[in-house]
């Protein structure tokens, strides 16, 4: 296993729905917007995806609730790997998401590198390969397969 990509934040009045906690979509928003920071800072913007024609797509997501989080809290939320094929075409992410120090949710998204023209999974670019090889894993990490 290797240290986590971690991200902080604020708990946002956009955040909370009406019974006062963060509601049920953000987090799955915050683990994507946790992928795509994690994407820019290992070299590939959204310029350079489009250059390349091609997107990461969630093909399944799970979140896990542990605890209540409400507005104004301090999150963190972490991504590492707990999957990949060998070439980069398909991987699962497990985020942790804390609250003021506490687990608070988990959130497992199994996604892909999707070409936007002919609308199917594809391989990774070797730009993106090179960052997805050296990605932080979880203690759990396996290998997927191609397809």
């Amino acid at each position: 296993m290797t240290t986590p990509y971690n991200k902080t934040q604020i708990v946002n009045w956009s955040d909370i729905d009406a019974n006062r906690h963060v509601k049920q979509s953000t987090y799955s928003d915050w683990a994507m917007n946790t992928r795509l920071l994690w994407l820019l800072e290992n070299g590939l913007s959204l310029a350079d995806m489009l250059d390349q024609g091609v997107g990461p797509i969630a093909l399944e997501e799970y979140t896990r609730f542990l605890r209540e989080v409400r507005l104004g809290a301090k999150i963190s939320v972490t991504l590492a790997f707990v999957g990949l094929s060998n070439d980069c075409a398909r991987f699962n992410i497990r985020h942790e998401i804390t609250a003021d120090g506490q687990l608070a949710a988990i959130v497992e998204t199994k996604a892909a590198w999707f070409d936007l023209e002919t609308r199917r999974i594809v391989p990774a670019s070797p730009q993106i390969a090179k960052a997805m090889t050296v990605a932080p894993r979880t203690a759990d990490y396996i290998a997927l397969p191609a397809r």
